[in-house]
């Protein structure tokens, strides 16, 4: 997951953090990661109105996954051995947090090669799948 690199406008959207967090959290422990570590900064309108959904309310409801968004992990902290899925969700802070970031690249290249693991994205999130490259 992802928090602007660049002290720009915050654009993360809410629901796609929540609705998968709230999925894989009922099977599995979840860390929340962005570039920059710390609070995920999310789109002010994706907290209201159609966007803001049962799972962006669920979501807030748990102290812990609440937590989790307003100290992220530093994705160059992480250690790839831990981890089997690793999601990026999307928001236009991507095109910028994401392109060309080597410490993301190592880290779903570490994952991906392993057999039945998984890399995956959202929305504008999969422009950090470019940073794997070809070579894995």
């Amino acid at each position: 997951m992802r928090a602007r690199a660049d002290g720009g406008d915050p654009t993360g959207r809410f629901e796609e953090i929540a609705a998968p967090y709230w999925v894989l959290s009922h099977k599995t422990d979840v860390d929340i990661a962005s570039v920059a570590g710390g609070k995920v900064p999310l789109d002010p309108g994706s907290m209201q109105g159609d966007f803001y959904t049962e799972s962006c309310k669920a979501f807030e409801g748990r102290p812990d996954a609440m937590h989790k968004l307003e100290n992220s992990l530093k994705v160059e902290d992480l250690d790839p051995e831990k981890y089997g899925i690793v999601f990026l969700a999307g928001g236009h802070g991507t095109c910028v947090d994401f392109v060309d970031n080597e410490e993301l690249g190592k880290l779903l290249k570490a994952v991906r090669v392993k057999k039945w693991n998984v890399v995956s994205a959202v929305c504008h999130g999969v422009i950090g799948l470019f940073n794997m490259g070809t070579d894995w």
